[in-house]
């Protein structure tokens, strides 16, 4: 749900709430009722779209993830061969 849509869903609420408070016996009114049926419609739509969006974010952090601990493998590899490589070079001085 854009921006828009939720500035628009904030009065229906409050509009509902208004309606609601003012009188009790009204409160079950088909408007009113109706009111919150567009306004759960809203949210859930809403929830959709977040939900996909923390998904599809979810994925691209696994990726990076798995990136970054190969890289964090291949980096210890390469730190372990050049000891290797600079113990051998001390030893081939003596």
């Amino acid at each position: 749900m854009c921006r828009s849509s939720f500035r628009l869903l904030v009065p229906l609420l409050l509009l509902t709430l208004f309606q609601m408070s003012g009188q009790k016996s009204s409160a079950y009114d088909q408007q009113v009722y109706n009111n919150l049926l567009k306004s759960r419609d809203a949210l859930a739509s809403q929830q959709a779209e977040l939900q996909k969006a923390y998904d599809e974010t979810q994925k691209q952090i696994d990726a990076l993830n798995g990136k970054l601990t190969r890289i964090d493998t291949y980096l210890k590899q390469v730190n372990s061969s050049l000891k290797d490589v600079d113990t051998a070079l001390l030893y081939a001085k003596q």
